[in-house]
């Protein structure tokens, strides 16, 4: 198969099934945007416990049982 196939091929799929093109794009967008906002959550919180910790100061260690 050359290139030209592959073109016609994939062109025929994504305007034979535009709902189904549709939706795979949707679930991609949703996708992506859940990373983003998971991996901003999660540095926000790692900003917020760095400053909460650091407001202790460098010295002082605090040790728990268990």
């Amino acid at each position: 198969m050359n290139w030209l196939d592959w073109v016609t091929w994939i062109s025929k799929a994504l305007l034979g099934n535009r709902r189904r093109s549709l939706l795979t794009l949707i679930g991609i967008a949703i996708g992506i945007a859940a990373v983003a906002m998971l991996t901003s959550i999660g540095e926000g919180l790692r900003l917020y416990l760095l400053d909460s910790f650091t407001q202790f100061g460098t010295r002082i260690v605090a040790v728990t049982p268990g």
